[in-house]
């Protein structure tokens, strides 16, 4: 019993309509109700098995080290995210152009790897992650 109702299964509805256009619209709104409550579902299991992080403490002076056009991946939205990268006293700030911000904290990192472009078209910093944050609508461990 939810919220002192009973609960009942329905195994099968059975629609009927003269016209096809009534019964394809039911057909969307069905199939739209059953993707959101999907979605639903899969966003609290993903907020359930997050560890909550601290706050990110900014850089006393205000002038944080910083490296600009910088590309992240995961993406945060949209296809290709750019950004300034900052280093603050107990984690580093990526923000996007369109002002979308992600925290990593230093005690968070559990490995960091540095590439030069010795050979190489890109510098490449990977952080793998002790527990995943979420980086647009996705749980991810390496960033």
């Amino acid at each position: 019993e939810a919220f002192g109702k009973q609960q009942f299964f329905v195994k099968e509805l059975l629609f009927r309509s003269r016209e096809q256009r009534r019964l394809n619209a039911a057909y969307r709104a069905i199939q739209t109700l059953r993707k959101t409550y999907r979605q639903r579902l899969t966003a609290k299991a993903q907020q359930q098995d997050l560890v909550q992080q601290a706050t990110l403490i900014k850089a006393r002076d205000g002038r944080a080290p910083r490296i600009a056009d910088l590309s992240m991946r995961p993406v945060a939205s949209g296809k290709k995210s750019t950004g300034i990268l900052e280093a603050h006293a107990n984690g580093v700030r990526f923000t996007t152009k369109k002002q979308e911000t992600v925290d990593v904290l230093y005690a968070n990192v559990q490995h960091a790897i540095f590439q030069p472009c010795e050979k190489e078209v890109l510098v490449l910093i990977h952080l793998h992650l002790r527990n995943p944050i979420i980086i647009g609508k996705k749980k991810t461990n390496d960033v």
